[in-house]
């Protein structure tokens, strides 16, 4: 599957983070082959024109529910929380989360 995304204003995260208007952005399977004039023969096209279009980010600083008990087995509701949290992160865009050091919910 093939989609063109026209005349985006394209943040590509690099230092500076220059925004490079009107730039079309190919993905083939899921993954970017081109940018910049692109041949979107046969794409399904979106135009973006006045949006932007920006690689997924990476939180951080993310502080995900450890049950205020360290150490301690996690029970089914605290897991049934950490699968909320890390969805909830992932609805807002972000692909992936750092959790803070320290997170108990991980421990054995």
């Amino acid at each position: 599957m093939k989609t063109l995304f026209q005349n985006a204003t394209v943040l590509d995260g690099t230092r500076d983070m220059t925004p490079n208007e009107h730039t079309d952005v190919l993905v083939e399977n899921g993954r970017i082959v081109s940018v910049g004039a692109c041949d979107g023969a046969g794409a399904q096209v979106v135009d973006l024109t006045g949006k932007y279009l920006m690689p997924g980010l990476c939180n951080l600083h993310v502080h995900l529910p450890a049950g205020g008990r360290p150490g301690k087995q996690r029970d089914q509701k605290s897991w049934r929380s950490l699968c909320s949290e890390t969805r909830s992160s992932n609805k807002s865009q972000n692909r992936s989360a750092r959790p803070m050091p320290g997170t108990s919910c991980f421990r054995a």
